[in-house]
C-alpha cells in the first residue's frame, strides 16, 4: 500500500514513522525539538512536531491531519487566552 491510499491516523502515522528506521522520539531530536513533540503531535496540535513528522514522511501536513488543516477556517485559538473580565491570579497578589 502507497502512502497516497493510507487513512492517515495516529497508528498509521507511526507506523511509516517505523518504517522509515526511526521513532516519534528520536525524530523530535533529530529536529532539536523537545523529545515528547512529535508523540504530542499525534493527539493535539503542534506545529513543530506536525512539520517534523510531516517532512520525514514527504506528506502535507494538510494531508496527514486534515481535520486540523482544511482551509482557511482552522485558525488557532491560543488555549492562555484569558477570559474577557478576568484577571490573572498574579494581579492580585500583588
Amino acid at each position: 500500500m502507497t502512502p497516497q491510499n493510507v487513512q492517515w491516523d495516529r497508528h498509521a502515522i507511526v507506523a511509516e514513522v517505523y518504517r522509515r528506521g526511526t521513532n516519534l522520539t528520536k525524530l523530535a531530536l533529530d529536529n532539536g525539538l523537545s523529545p515528547s513533540v512529535c508523540r504530542a503531535a499525534l493527539c493535539r496540535p503542534l506545529p513543530s512536531g506536525e512539520k517534523a513528522i510531516s517532512d520525514l514522511l514527504g506528506i502535507p501536513v494538510s494531508v496527514l491531519w486534515p481535520d486540523r488543516h482544511s482551509g482557511p477556517a482552522t485558525k488557532r485559538s491560543k488555549t492562555s487566552a484569558q477570559k474577557p473580565g478576568r484577571t490573572s491570579p498574579n494581579r492580585n497578589a500583588a
